[in-house]
């Protein structure tokens, strides 16, 4: 039985490192032995761990650990009763807004690509499927030739993070820049993903990051500067605007792929002129 399953691969390895760091705090290089571990050894983990990361990430090692408690629970190797010893670690929901930079600067970011270089073509096609899309890093090293329906000009978008499966409309800026760079830029091979490793050999992208990194190449090159500069700030950017015009939270999360409305509701602070029609007034303060 897979223990495993529901969890994306990302959180699966994201878990398997705080097991290992868990376990070589609580026995080192001395042999495993369960009857020895204490709740005092699983607190005190979990809050070294937390107080490494922001508060709206703090809560990690305290899923971690439950997971593996969990497992090791109903594998019979660890009682029941040290589940609970996990502390809760106290997070705000929505209590940052997200970051995101405005029209003018998503434009100005695209137009730091050269579309008169093959790898210009390249960061274009990518930037546009992130600012236009709202598309995951990892949803762009993952998008396939045979995703794009050109026919009914709409892209599939596979099962990822939240296996959750979505189809969203190719707009023409975007099936233009993507024409552009298979038929100039793209190297010949023989693998089916969009976007290759641009220096020989030219296999699929591995990693997120080199989309993150090409990301920060263009707002370094756009002059803009950004807290965490990375993939998910023109999600941030997109799901933003879309407050700002009147979209729904609905379709904010069907384009993002949020599989939660829950999810999307971060982005109700955002609307800051409907907010101050809402807010109460101050005590004591004019009516």
């Amino acid at each position: 039985m897979d223990r495993t399953l529901g969890c994306a691969p990302r959180t699966r390895g994201n878990y398997v490192s705080y097991a290992r760091r868990f376990l070589n705090e609580a026995f080192g290089d001395a042999e495993i032995e369960w009857q020895k571990l204490s709740a005092d050894v699983i607190v005190n983990f979990v809050q070294r761990e937390a107080v490494k990361l922001q508060s709206v990430s703090s809560g990690q090692p305290v899923t971690a650990m439950r997971a593996l408690l969990r497992f090791l629970t109903s594998a019979g190797v660890i009682p029941a009763g040290l589940t609970a010893a996990v502390p809760s670690v106290r997070t705000w929901r929505h209590s940052v807004l997200p970051r995101a930079v405005s029209a003018d600067e998503v434009e100005h970011i695209i137009m730091a690509s050269d579309p008169n270089s093959d790898y210009g073509l390249r960061e274009r096609a990518i930037v546009l499927l992130l600012a236009r899309l709202g598309l995951r890093a990892c949803e762009v090293i993952r998008l396939r030739i045979d995703d794009i329906d050109w026919d009914r000009g709409c892209v599939l978008i596979r099962a990822g993070k939240n296996h959750r499966e979505r189809s969203l409309p190719l707009c023409q800026e975007v099936g233009d820049a993507i024409v552009a760079y298979l038929k100039k830029a793209r190297p010949a091979s023989s693998h089916r993903e969009l976007f290759l490793r641009w220096t020989p050999p030219f296999r699929p992208l591995r990693s997120s990051v080199s989309i993150c990194n090409l990301v920060q190449k263009l707002l370094r090159r756009a002059g803009i500067s950004v807290h965490r500069p990375g993939a998910h700030v023109f999600r941030h950017s997109l799901a933003t605007h879309m407050v700002i015009g009147g979209g729904t939270f609905k379709e904010i999360a069907d384009v993002l792929g949020h599989q939660s409305l829950v999810t999307t509701e971060i982005y109700a602070k955002l609307d800051l002129n409907l907010l101050s029609e809402v807010a109460m007034p101050w005590p004591g303060g004019n009516q």
